[in-house]
């Protein structure tokens, strides 16, 4: 998909230019002039959006049978972009009118974001993982703190990672980095190449005693600085890697390489007492790639491998992440996504219908009657009630495509459902079913109870499974035009849940819900703008009068005309 990128910048709309684009360069010759559109003149009109000719369709194919149209294909043509500058420049012109009215200038603008996001205090919300607390704190300076506090009366803060001061940690002549990858360099007085670096997201190993800090130049290749947080000493650099995940045996990490056409196909493995890394796979299917996660219990690193109509995953023991542990434990259907959770001596298996967007939720418990399953009975019955559809019937009838025979991956499915010597009963149980117009975005299961994260309408839904009754509710957000994700999970038997919430006229807001009581609990709030107030406006959600039907969300003073009419075309 091509899309035109368009960025506010103080307020200002500007398109950047194609490649293959010459309008933007100045030019005197007669062909330019007579083929530019001219600037239309000042106007309080509303500017009306460009319009694509015609649909052109992409030239590769879609799963094999289908051709993607691409309606806004001409939009990078060079006499559209110029009727796109003409627009962007309409609307930049009632954007500086409506401002001269307000009294207020883009320069007031940008420092109020700027005053907003570069507040000091605690910025993100608290993550507790016993026997600490974990957030980032930011100092007056705008420099961003890495903190801690022991979950004891009167604890002191400990600065695990300083970002103003990374630039002096990362110039160690003596910092060692992977086999065959340069050591890293003094940056001779060249500091400024540092303090643009782009961070990942920092984590700390199970012991608490080590950090990953993923730093990037791209955002998309990043390399990792092992840190010893007793010490503060950087002691490894891992160079050219995507993902990465903490092994539970505290001195190992495993992470993804891209190959030399950039598509992520290694899954490499790395104790940091040891030089060298060893290859715990590599994908041999062209066109797949590859993506790192872990199970809810922390006992397993899952590698998928993805393609555009199936998928294949693989446990890794988190405990021992030597390739002999490494397990393909399952492969999707054709025309679904997969992925696998554990937790509570369960196994969850979620299917994604990549044709009409469905979701179903199996699960399974061990067949070894002695392994115990706590509420397995309960689940049971419910499995029983639940009217739902067994996707492998569905696709046993399903055409055969097209299309060229794939290789074999190294590791080959494992004959029966076996993880640490127990075995899984492979008839799958249907637990939820979720329709093509419920989106479904995380999948979160906890010993007692199963949260699920979908989108319903445009709209966020939280919705929670109780394990021991069969249950189910909906959380009650505050707003229901919002936006609400979860926040890392690190006990499963944990009864509440954290996750973050922000709508339009409240500011970013995290809460603690209580799985048992069902109360919510604010637990952290940003502030919101100085010269903002929710009771002065109102918000709505539109939808477009033609297919497909897309939201949009409108924000409007309170005193606005109750009769004017709001043109949604």
């Amino acid at each position: 998909r091509f899309v035109v990128l368009a960025l506010r910048v103080s307020g200002r709309l500007c398109v950047p230019s194609s490649r293959n684009s010459s309008h933007h360069r100045v030019k005197t010759d007669a062909n330019h002039q007579r083929n530019t559109i001219p600037i239309e003149p000042k106007t309080d009109e509303a500017p009306e959006p460009p319009k694509a000719p015609r649909e052109i369709p992409l030239p590769y194919p879609y799963r094999g049978h289908e051709k993607l149209i691409d309606p806004y294909g001409e939009m990078f043509e060079k006499w559209c972009m110029r009727k796109t500058d003409n627009y962007i420049e309409k609307e930049n012109r009632i954007f500086d009118q409506a401002v001269d009215t307000m009294g207020r200038t883009q320069e007031d603008f940008a420092n109020d974001l700027m005053d907003f996001y570069n507040v000091a205090g605690i910025t993100t919300a608290p993550i507790i993982r016993e026997p600490y607390t974990y957030y980032k704190r930011r100092l007056d300076n705008e420099n961003v703190l890495d903190c801690r506090k022991k979950n004891e009366p009167d604890a002191q803060e400990e600065v695990i990672f300083d970002e103003g001061e990374f630039v002096l940690a990362i110039s160690n002549d003596n910092l060692e980095s992977s086999e065959g990858e340069t050591k890293i360099r003094k940056p001779s007085g060249r500091k400024h190449r540092f303090q643009e670096t782009i961070y990942g997201d920092r984590t700390v190993s199970s012991d608490h005693k080590l950090l990953c800090n993923p730093i990037s130049e791209d955002g998309i290749i990043f390399n990792a600085v092992i840190r010893d947080i007793e010490n503060g000493a950087d002691i490894l650099l891992v160079r050219n890697l995507i993902d990465v995940q903490w092994a539970e045996d505290n001195h190992s990490i495993v992470f993804t390489r891209p190959n030399e056409d950039g598509d992520v196909t290694h899954v490499y493995v790395r104790d940091i007492n040891k030089k060298t890394d060893v290859l715990i796979y590599s994908e041999p299917n062209r066109g797949n790639t590859l993506s790192l996660g872990t199970t809810l219990d922390r006992n397993w690193i899952t590698i998928t491998s993805s393609s555009l109509d199936k998928a294949r995953v693989f446990y890794l023991d988190s405990h021992n992440p030597d390739p002999s542990t490494l397990h393909c434990l399952m492969e999707s259907p054709d025309g679904y996504t997969l992925q696998l959770d554990h937790s509570n001596g369960r196994m969850y298996r979620i299917l994604f219908n990549l044709d009409d967007f469905s979701t179903q939720v199996h699960v399974t418990i061990p067949l070894d009657p002695n392994v115990q399953v706590e509420n397995s009975n309960q689940v049971e019955n419910q499995l029983q009630v639940e009217n739902q559809l067994q996707v492998e019937n569905q696709v046993e009838n399903a055409p055969k495509k097209r299309g060229r025979k794939k290789k074999e991956p190294i590791v080959q499915l494992e004959p029966k459902l076996k993880l640490n010597g127990i075995e899984y009963d492979p008839d799958w149980k249907p637990l939820l079913n979720f329709t093509s117009q419920q989106r479904v975005s995380y999948f979160i299961p906890y010993d007692d109870h199963v949260i699920v994260y979908e989108m319903v309408a445009g709209l966020p839904q939280i919705k929670v499974l109780d394990l021991s009754t069969g249950e189910t509710h909906l959380v009650k957000i505050p707003k229901k035009i919002s936006s609400v994700s979860p926040l890392p999970t690190w006990n499963p038997a944990s009864k509440v849940h954290r996750f973050n919430y922000s709508s339009p006229l409240e500011p970013p807001t995290t809460y603690d819900y209580d799985l048992v009581t069902r109360e919510l609990k604010i637990v952290h709030q940003r502030n919101s703008l100085k010269y903002f107030d929710p009771k002065d406006y109102n918000v709505q959600r539109l939808l477009t009068k033609t297919e497909p039907r897309l939201p949009i969300t409108l924000i409007h003073p309170t005193d606005v005309n109750p009769n004017l009419k709001l043109n949604s075309s």
